[in-house]
């Protein structure tokens, strides 16, 4: 399992294209690598986090905490899941990256290690990927702290359930990182 982020240059344009692109733009660059200019980069065991300038204004930092699961085999992207502090943003934002090929209207389930309960994640849309964004509630930012493991799991086209796991090593340290500014 390989660790990566994403360009979080791409809040950059929020401020300037609107909410439409910014989300196109965010699920383009789900699964690439951090942009040339991108702010410091830190990484906390599984985990990577970065900040970035809102804009050239200032208007506070964007952080963002990612990881990415890769097929050793094929060496393409599985899933992966980024975790965003935005100024005047309360609560953190849930970003999950699947490949295309989803049923959508199931949404995705997060689940931590065994746990009975599971949290479900609406689609938000699909180009290079299928993405699910939500608001993280504190009882889930609490669950991936305490975890040893989250499981990924949607349905394929063909309603079968397809799981993958990300590891939650780093994820406090990493957490804590992106709410310093918050």
């Amino acid at each position: 399992m390989r660790s990566t982020s994403f360009d979080l240059t791409l809040f950059r344009l929020r401020a300037r294209s609107g909410r439409r692109a910014a989300t196109l733009a965010m699920l383009a660059a789900l699964f690439s690598g951090p942009a040339p200019g991108a702010a410091v980069q830190q990484k906390f065991n599984d985990w990577s986090v970065a900040c970035a300038p809102v804009n050239e204004k200032g208007g506070g930092e964007v952080c963002q905490m990612s990881q990415v699961t890769i097929d050793k085999k094929t060496g393409k992207a599985l899933a992966g899941m980024k975790i965003l502090r935005v100024p005047g943003q309360a609560k953190p934002i849930i970003h999950v990256g699947v490949p295309l090929g989803v049923l959508l209207p199931p949404g995705l389930l997060l689940k931590i290690d065994d746990a009975k309960e599971s949290m479900r994640i609406p689609f938000l849309m699909c180009g290079n990927g299928c993405l699910a964004v939500a608001e993280l509630p504190n009882d889930a930012i609490n669950g991936f702290k305490q975890g040893q493991k989250v499981k990924i799991s949607f349905l394929d086209g063909a309603r079968h359930q397809i799981t993958h796991e990300l590891s939650l090593s780093g994820f406090s340290a990493a957490f804590s990182e992106i709410s310093k500014k918050h």
